[in-house]
């Protein structure tokens, strides 16, 4: 009877340590889902501020192209690129709930940054050259474009993520 008594307490106890260490786990599994939709709201706010800036300097260049002040376009790439490769800097918790989450999150970046990067180098060589003659700008649009694509698929993937992201923690 004590021998019983004994086991079921082992058991027991056991139990409780499983069931605390399960919890630890789900703290950080929330934890870690947490940062990961601020940061993603932080991105698509981000998203918003790459439209402007495109837009400010497009205008600017449109009125006096020795004066469009390219910087923060530039600075707002920076910005973005920063921050979609910090999405891979989080430290995931071991959860098997969260395994599907870093390739997605490594493909969302491996895009965004490609896209990042088009804009970056098309929007540095662009001059009035570039709208002075179909030959210099249809290239242009042509790679922005594909600057577009990528980018645009990061922001569908993010959206995935995020999707998978609040499934994880209901």
């Amino acid at each position: 009877m004590k021998n019983k008594l004994k086991q079921g307490i082992v058991v027991v106890l056991t139990l409780i340590m499983v069931c605390s260490l399960t919890g630890c786990n789900n703290k950080e599994v929330q934890a870690y889902v947490d940062e990961m939709q601020d940061l993603i709201r932080q991105i698509k706010q981000g998203d918003g501020n790459l439209d402007s800036a495109v837009d400010v300097y497009i205008d600017a260049f449109a009125v006096d192209p020795t004066t469009a002040d390219i910087t923060p376009l530039m600075e707002t790439i920076d910005h973005l690129e920063q921050q979609h490769q910090q999405l891979l800097t989080v430290e995931m918790p071991k959860s098997k709930k969260l395994e599907n989450i870093r390739p997605m999150l490594e493909e969302a970046t491996q895009k965004a940054i490609e896209g990042l990067t088009i804009y970056r180098t098309e929007f540095q060589g662009f001059n009035t050259d570039t709208i002075a003659s179909e030959e210099a700008f249809d290239p242009f649009l042509e790679r922005v474009s594909e600057g577009d694509a990528l980018y645009n698929q990061k922001k569908t993937m993010l959206l995935d993520i995020s999707s998978e992201l609040r499934k994880v923690v209901k």
